[in-house]
């Protein structure tokens, strides 16, 4: 497929087509072209809102109502990967500058759709938020796999759903991390500078 550009046709992009059980068909990354990265950061969360609990490359989140840690030091062009475990039916990730401004990927269990939204202006295949659904993973553990390229925002969810999308300028150097009325874990959380 292609991502659009600015009015040109853009970046082609590559998918691996998998077939579910039921005969759908899903998309992942392609391994042999996912683009080579750097060691993981060390990474040190601080808490914004509510509790976070740390312990090295796991993250735990309640939320009463609302609890965000965040990332700082984030390369532009970085690989993020983690094993999510939500309780909540509202969790984000945002790739934000200083300001607080990027964008916002944001995750809802009961419409079982990721929608990519900000303060940012994005070039997607005809939707100014571009929004994939069903996602069947959501109510149980899953990987979440992010690469960030030249401002390209690239998602795969559980090796079966992919989200793409292109920001105009530079996606941020901070990670914020945000769910609501509920609970999450991020464990085996790894970044990595492309």
């Amino acid at each position: 497929g292609w991502i659009g550009h600015g009015g040109w046709g853009g970046d082609l992009v590559f998918r691996e087509l998998i077939q579910h059980r039921d005969g759908s068909l899903g998309t992942k990354f392609v391994p042999e072209m996912i683009p080579a990265s750097g060691p993981p950061l060390t990474l040190n969360p601080v808490a914004l809102d509510g509790k976070i609990d740390w312990e090295g490359i796991c993250l735990k989140m309640v939320s009463i109502p609302e609890s965000a840690a965040l990332l700082t030091s984030i390369p532009a062009n970085v690989r993020l990967m983690m094993q999510v475990e939500s309780t909540c039916d509202l969790w984000q990730i945002g790739l934000l500058n200083g300001a607080g401004q990027g964008i916002n990927i944001q995750f809802d269990g009961r419409e079982q759709q990721v929608t990519m939204v900000g303060s940012l202006d994005l070039w997607s295949a005809g939707s100014e938020n571009p929004v994939l659904g069903p996602i069947t993973c959501l109510d149980r553990p899953f990987l979440l796999d992010l690469i960030v390229k030249n401002g390209v925002i690239d998602l795969c969810l559980d090796q079966q759903h992919t989200l793409i999308a292109r920001r105009k300028g530079a996606v941020g150097s901070q990670l914020r991390l945000a769910v609501k009325d509920g609970s999450a874990i991020f464990s085996d959380i790894t970044v990595r500078p492309l």
